[in-house]
């Protein structure tokens, strides 16, 4: 998933639908997600909230963080059966 999420964000940065800095931190937040496997299903919740705050406050478009939100929901779907996070 970090690799679609990475794809996601760097199709964006390239439309100019997000700046650099918020898709760096964006993927910042992924891989400190994937480091830490405790309380993963919050750490999920609480990156879809940055990514929907991101939305309201038009730092990201709308159509990005929708793609974003949906691997954040397979993933947070599929971490309960995965143990190699």
């Amino acid at each position: 998933m970090s690799s679609e999420f990475a794809a996601v964000l760097a199709t964006a940065v390239a439309r100019g639908d997000v700046d650099r800095e918020t898709a760096e931190d964006l993927r910042d937040d992924l891989a400190d997600l994937n480091r830490r496997t405790r309380d993963r299903a919050k750490r999920v919740a609480d990156l879809r909230d940055h990514i929907a705050e991101l939305v309201r406050r038009d730092r990201l478009a709308a159509q990005t963080g929708a793609k974003l939100d949906a691997l954040l929901t397979q993933a947070g779907s599929s971490s309960t059966s995965r143990t190699d996070d």
